[in-house]
């Protein structure tokens, strides 16, 4: 069993010396206190969220919102209570046209859009449904672009509620929620306690295994981006080059300096992703890289379909409301692409620790840049390939699966 101990920060706000604010957070409770007499707070327990709002000990506002009710109240005065699925139901009953039989709210992180579109979808609908996915993420449509998946779309600014239910029906009609937050919330703790891997937990959420025959939908890029990229490598003189993506919104971020002496160090071109990249540029310039090096992020699931040499680095999860810390080998092991790509060789897993720094920037470099072996001689069977790589990880204090 692995026991984390939430952390807790503090600060304080002062006004000619004198504090006016004091603000005290962790992943399950949020308080900030105004003039020493106003309150305010959150606490997240047992997938509840309580929110109230004290002044000078009296409490004058609470909402609660549990996996199926919203109740509102100021005490002695006024209460409410919104059931969230009878609510999102009467919106979607208007939304969403009687001639669609499945409908998938897609509300997911980019990762798990990935992996649901393209490995999920499929054996959750026949050539008889009339299908709908209704997303708040223009990367989603994005993704479903590039899938190739010929599904109609609804975009909305928002979902307004949070509805736990993965699976309900209004009529005749089906809805699925991909993903709602408690399972986000309960994957990590299993994978916190139980060691078990992420696709497997995804997988079971549908009431699928993970090991059934599959019709994969694969990435295809279109001839304009194909075109726009190539102009860019040739107006820029680009010939070799690695493809950096350096941020994640889960994964804790490591610091430029890290990426600096990376760049360094390989003396090549880099090209790195920004925000600034369609999801298909990326994709098309990672395709055209030597290597592929990113902190573990749902873009990293994307590219691990491309056939080249990837490196993942592995660090903790941020510090999140409403989630218990994972530290860096649990993610490691949960979240392995490996678990997606069990056979694929080019994918190098590190596990990141500030003072191997130079040891991990070395072995990358090394594996990029040496020819001494090609991945073909470097992996001629799965002893050899445990035995040169436990090598590897011996020195270099990483980890890999494989």
């Amino acid at each position: 069993m692995v026991l984390m101990q939430e952390k807790t920060s503090e600060q304080t706000y002062k006004l000619l010396g004198l504090p006016v604010c004091k603000i005290e957070r962790n992943q399950k409770h949020k308080k900030k206190e105004l003039l020493k007499f106003i309150l305010s707070e959150r606490v997240f327990e047992n997938l509840t969220e309580t929110k109230t709002l004290t002044i000078s000990n009296k409490t004058i506002y609470k909402r609660v919102e549990s996996p199926d009710y919203i109740d509102f109240s100021i005490p002695e005065i006024f209460g409410m209570r919104i059931n969230k699925l009878r609510k999102t139901k009467k919106r979607l009953s208007k939304l969403v046209d009687s001639k669609y039989n499945k409908i998938f709210i897609l509300k997911s992180n980019l990762g798990e859009a990935y992996m649901f579109l393209k490995n999920i979808i499929n054996e959750l609908i026949t050539e008889n449904d009339i299908v709908l996915i209704i997303t708040n993420n223009t990367a989603h449509l994005e993704l479903i672009s590039m899938l190739g998946l010929d599904i109609d779309t609804l975009y909305v600014k928002s979902f307004k509620y949070e509805v736990n239910e993965s699976i309900f029906s209004i009529g005749a009609q089906t809805f699925y929620v991909v993903f709602p937050l408690n399972f986000y919330i309960e994957a990590e703790k299993i994978i916190l306690l139980a060691s078990r891997n992420y696709p497997e937990i995804m997988y079971k959420n549908f009431g699928l295994t993970s090991n059934i025959s599959r019709k994969f939908n694969r990435i295809t890029i279109s001839s304009g981006t194909q075109k726009s990229v190539n102009d860019y490598l040739i107006r820029n003189n680009i010939g070799k080059f690695v493809f950096i993506a350096s941020q994640a919104s889960t994964c804790q971020k490591i610091e430029p300096q890290f990426w600096e002496n990376l760049q360094k160090e390989l003396n090549l071109t880099v090209i790195k992703n920004s925000s600034d990249l369609e999801l298909e540029d990326a994709y098309e310039l990672a395709s055209r890289s030597e290597a592929i090096i990113t902190l573990r992020s749902g873009l990293s699931e994307i590219l691990s379909d491309i056939d080249k040499p990837h490196f993942v680095i592995y660090t903790d999860f941020r510090q999140r409301y409403k989630f218990d810390e994972l530290p860096k080998n649990r993610v490691l092991s949960g979240y392995s692409l490996k678990h997606y790509k069990p056979n694929n060789f080019k994918i190098y897993e590190i596990e990141y620790q500030k003072e191997l720094e130079l040891k991990i920037i070395k072995t990358i470099v090394n594996k990029i840049i040496a020819k001494e072996e090609t991945y073909e001689n470097y992996y001629t069977s799965r002893r050899e390939r445990n035995t040169t790589w436990e090598t590897y990880t011996e020195q270099a204090k990483m980890s890999c699966s494989g």
